[in-house]
């Protein structure tokens, strides 16, 4: 009787859990979340912080909206991300940080 107790308020908890589990992940990946905005702005932190790094070894003027990433701000997209306008967004916010970083370290005899 104790063991059948036990299943039952077991298997209970676990049909309670799983709806409440799903929901969170619903709710993570939906359009506009954080989670979508993070990978959009990190995945442009990185590129424009290698274009950055790249146009000031070569001396080309500091230009972080000139490069064709920047420009379709879509690089790394997946449309499970949601929306397209939004993620380029932060993407393009990702891209002016990481830009004006790389330029700058190595303007100022930062790491090469």
């Amino acid at each position: 009787m104790n063991r059948f107790v036990s299943a039952a308020m077991l298997a209970a908890s676990v049909a309670l859990a799983a709806p409440a589990c799903t929901g969170a992940y619903y709710a993570r990946y939906q359009v506009g979340s954080p989670r979508m905005s993070d990978r959009a702005f990190n995945q442009g932190y990185r590129d424009g912080f290698d274009e950055g790094r790249s146009d000031a070894r070569h001396r080309r003027r500091f230009d972080p909206e000139g490069p064709s990433r920047f420009r379709s701000g879509d690089h790394a997209y997946n449309r499970g991300y949601g929306s397209r306008d939004d993620y380029r967004r932060a993407y393009r916010d990702g891209f002016r940080d990481g830009y004006e970083r790389g330029f700058r370290e190595v303007e100022q005899g930062g790491r090469r």
